[in-house]
């Protein structure tokens, strides 16, 4: 049974008294797992399935974000790779991961078909085959308008979404969108560790504030670098770092 059933639909065939106690009985559902979450009885997996219960319908369980008061507060971390750092250049790889309190829930990893070729500069970052870019079977509008779903989501629920140089990556997620028929990507208050970084003494985060060098430099297990997912794992890493480090 679910910890957070949502409220059951309203079936006008049958008399209202019994969809009103099915109502009832599933906020009561709802406030015993709060109750649980706050005498700490819930276990890791039932924490997550609340986390995501409550970001799928930030709408819809406004009481119970209130009473849990931002415990299940989601971080988004993005990364894109892309075709060059030009004018004409666009996204052609979007990666995320979705964390509750440290914990990775989800996820994501695509390759976006574009026609436009990366420059040999950022191919040999990136080593995304212009041929598999080009016969890529995700549309970039399609995928677009699902990340800024997620992002609303992550954000009406007040958690965090995080980005390493945002700048570039959110200008140039924006120029993507615009591309193909959107008419903006716009996040606002991003997390810019890159931007934090700079405030951190040298000792502690390492001689550059490149992503990589501070993940290695703190610790982080080994990752292959320069994949849109891979890199925002290393973001995310940094960013929860930096929290239990109190830099920010």
């Amino acid at each position: 049974m679910a910890l957070f059933p949502l409220q059951p639909p309203r079936v006008y065939d049958e008399p209202i008294c019994e969809w009103a106690l099915a109502c009832a009985e599933a906020e009561d559902q709802r406030m015993n797992a709060v109750k649980r979450y706050r005498h700490g009885e819930l276990t890791t997996s039932e924490q997550l399935e609340v986390g995501l219960a409550l970001l799928a319908q930030p709408d819809f369980f406004i009481q119970e974000h209130r009473l849990l008061r931002g415990a299940f507060r989601p971080v988004l971390v993005f990364d894109t790779e892309t075709t060059g750092l030009g004018p004409l250049d666009v996204v052609i790889q979007l990666g995320y991961c979705l964390l509750f309190n440290g914990v990775v829930v989800d996820e994501y990893e695509k390759i976006w078909q574009s026609d436009t070729p990366s420059n040999p500069f950022a191919l040999k970052v990136h080593k995304i085959p212009n041929r598999e870019v080009l016969n890529s079977p995700y549309y970039p509008r399609v995928e677009l308008d699902a990340f800024i779903d997620l992002v609303q989501r992550v954000q009406a629920v007040g958690g965090v979404v995080v980005a390493h140089n945002a700048q570039f990556d959110v200008r140039m997620l924006d120029r993507t969108a615009k591309r193909n028929g959107l008419s903006q990507f716009s996040v606002p208050n991003v997390f810019c560790t890159a931007t934090h970084l700079k405030r951190v003494p040298v000792m502690e985060r390492g001689p550059t504030c490149k992503n990589g060098d501070v993940y290695k430099f703190l610790g982080g297990p080994p990752l292959r670098l320069h994949r849109a997912l891979n890199d925002a794992k290393a973001t995310a890493f940094v960013y929860e770092e930096g929290l239990s480090r109190k830099w920010w």
